[in-house]
C-alpha cells in the first residue's frame, strides 16, 4: 500500500517544483498559512511572506485536508477543512471541483464585473476602513520584536526603489505634513524628569547618557516606563 504523503512533505515538494510564490500572473491561486494561524502562524494571504505559500485552489483543498488528517483534535482545522469540502447545498465536493468553483467565483469578480470596477471608495468608507483596521483592530497588533512578521527581514533595494518612486510626486495634505512633523522624533525634544535636563532630540540624550535613544522614544510614547532607570517625555 501506497504511504500517505505528509503536509510537510506536500508544501516542500510544491516550493522544490516551482518555488514558493510562482504562479503565473492571471491565474487563479490562493494564499496559504504554511504555519496554520490557530497554531502560532502570522502573515497577510496575498503577500510575499516566509509563512505563506501561493497555492492553486485544488492545491489549497489538498493542504487543508491533510492539515485535518493530521490534526483530527484541532477545531479550527476542521472546521476550515468542512467549509473547503462542501459546498453552500453541504455536499462534498472534490479538489477538482473545489478548483472549478474558485475560478469561476474569481473570474465572476474580475474586471468589469467587479462591483467596484471603476469606483472609489469615498473619505468616509476610507475611515470606516482605516478606523476598522487600525490599534487593536490590527490583525499584526502586539506582535513586536520577534513575533513580529517583519522581524530579521529588509526591503530589498529594488523593492525600497519601488516604494520611493511610487511616493514621489504624490502631494501631501497638510494634515499629513504635520503628523509627519509631529511623529518625527528627531525634531522632537525630550526632557529627563529625574533631572529636568531638556536635550534636543532622543539621539542626543542617548549619546549623553549612554543610552539607546529608540528606549527613550518607547518611554515618551508610554510603550515602556524607564531607559537606564530614567523617566522620559517628550517636550510640548
Amino acid at each position: 500500500m501506497e504511504k500517505q504523503i505528509t503536509y510537510k512533505e506536500f508544501i516542500q515538494n510544491i516550493i522544490d517544483t516551482r518555488g514558493q510564490w510562482n504562479i503565473p500572473e492571471g491565474e487563479c491561486w490562493e494564499g496559504h498559512h504554511i504555519l496554520p494561524v490557530c497554531l502560532g502562524g502570522r502573515g497577510r494571504r496575498r503577500s510575499k511572506n516566509d509563512n505563506i505559500i501561493w497555492l492553486y485552489p485544488n492545491e489549497h483543498y489538498i493542504a487543508h485536508k491533510l492539515l485535518a488528517l493530521e490534526n483530527p483534535n484541532n477545531k479550527d482545522l476542521l472546521l476550515a477543512w468542512n467549509v473547503m469540502s462542501h459546498d453552500k447545498f453541504g455536499n462534498l465536493i472534490s479538489a477538482d471541483e473545489y478548483k472549478v468553483l474558485r475560478e469561476a467565483l474569481s473570474d465572476m469578480s474580475r474586471g468589469e464585473n467587479n462591483p467596484m470596477y471603476g469606483k472609489h471608495h469615498t473619505e468616509d468608507s476610507l475611515k470606516k476602513i482605516s478606523d476598522a483596521t487600525s490599534g487593536k483592530k490590527h490583525w499584526n497588533y502586539g506582535n513586536t520584536g520577534s513575533k513580529c512578521v517583519w522581524w530579521g527581514k529588509h526591503h530589498s533595494p529594488e523593492t525600497r526603489l519601488k516604494m520611493s518612486n511610487s511616493a514621489k510626486g504624490k502631494p501631501k495634505s497638510e494634515e499629513a505634513k504635520q503628523h509627519l512633523r509631529e511623529n518625527n522624533v528627531n525634531n522632537r525634544p525630550v526632557i529627563c524628569v529625574e533631572t529636568n535636563e531638556i536635550f534636543f532630540n532622543s539621539n542626543e540624550a542617548g549619546r549623553k547618557l549612554g543610552i539607546r535613544g529608540s528606549n527613550i522614544n518607547r518611554c515618551c510614547k508610554g510603550t515602556r516606563k524607564t531607559a537606564r532607570g530614567y523617566h522620559w517625555r517628550f517636550v510640548e
